[in-house]
Order: C-alpha cells, then sequence, then structure tokens
C-alpha cells in the first residue's frame, strides 16, 4: 500500500488512483463534442457521465499478458487492479 502512495504525485490524488470520480455532463453539446450521438444519450437508461483514468499510457500490458488492443477497450478497473 505504502509503494501505491508513494506513486501518486500529490497525497490529495491517492484516492483517485483507488476510485475514479465521476464526471456528470449537464450540457448536451458536451456529449456531442465528445463523439456521443443524440440518438444514445437521449435513451432514458444513458447516464450522461464518464470517467478518465489518468496515467493510462503507463499501464505495462505485455508484463500482465494483454495486446496493445485490449488494453484500449478493457476497464481501467481491471487494467489497475
Amino acid at each position: 500500500m505504502e509503494d501505491l502512495y508513494d506513486a501518486a504525485e500529490e497525497s490529495e490524488d491517492f484516492g483517485c488512483d483507488i476510485a475514479m470520480p465521476a464526471r456528470f455532463f449537464d450540457d448536451d453539446e458536451e456529449l456531442l463534442t465528445a463523439g456521443v450521438t443524440q440518438e444514445v444519450f437521449s435513451r432514458p437508461e444513458y447516464v450522461k457521465a464518464g470517467a478518465r483514468a489518468e496515467g493510462i499510457d503507463l499501464f505495462d500490458t505485455e508484463f500482465f499478458g494483454y495486446s496493445p488492443r485490449e488494453a484500449t477497450i478493457m476497464d481501467p478497473h481491471t487494467a489497475s487492479s
């Protein structure tokens, strides 16, 4: 656990390394800019939220036995566990 803490750039970043905070979109224009179509975000089950993992480019795909392609489409929580 100490090694994970040392890897965080700032102490307040440590919690973000474990659970990425969600970003909620209030403006449909932001979703359109991000490439989400109106057909998709108009669905009642669509949640206008997302999260971005920082430093994901540092994930060592070869070490964990993933191809680079698999790493780009996998759930970030899988990559960080």
